[in-house]
């Protein structure tokens, strides 16, 4: 399957690799057993293997059940602005009791994954400076059709302090509102 997306995840850290138009891809790992995920058009691959040297890694795909979905910034429902806002680089994660398919969602906040027909699966989506959402397992079949993912910025504080042309401001009798 060529123009794949190849993902490794360990403790060590994820790689990932790219399938030439032949199916081929290329990587360099430390040594350790990997979990290798590939989604790509209705195929799916998900299986941990040892890498303990330079070797040849088959992989053999299954047809699978293709998920697409957005992941969006909600504010509170009493907030005057109410746009959704994509969210991109969040962790989108579909997890049965022995496996997770991962993705990060692209630069408009959609994703897309390949699930096996055959379990059901639990999503829980997560992003630096958001509170992650989780939901309940379903079948690949219920997650079809457009997954929508609302994630509500993390409570932050923001602290500051007024300067005039770059100093700090020594008078007390200047009025600040």
């Amino acid at each position: 399957v060529g123009n794949a997306d190849v993902l490794f995840r360990s403790a060590a850290g994820t790689h990932r690799a790219g399938t030439d138009s032949s199916g081929r891809f290329l990587t360099h790992l430390p040594l350790g057993t990997w979990t290798v995920q590939v989604s790509h058009l209705e195929f799916t691959f998900n299986e941990p293997r040892a890498i303990a040297g330079t070797t040849d890694l088959p992989l053999a795909l299954l047809k699978g059940v293709p998920v697409t979905g957005t992941v969006f910034r909600s504010f509170a429902p009493n907030a005057t602005v109410q746009i959704e806002d994509p969210i991109p680089d969040a962790t989108v994660a579909f997890s049965d009791a022995t496996r997770t398919y991962e993705t990060l969602t692209a630069n408009d906040g959609t994703f897309r994954v390949v699930l096996p027909a055959t379990s059901r699966f639990a999503l829980a989506v997560s992003r630096r400076g958001y509170l992650s959402s989780t939901e309940p397992a379903r079948n690949p079949f219920e997650w079809q059709g457009g997954v929508r993912v609302p994630l509500v910025a993390g409570n932050i504080t923001v602290s500051g302090e007024l300067r005039l042309d770059g100093a700090r401001i020594a008078d007390p009798t200047i009025p600040v509102a």
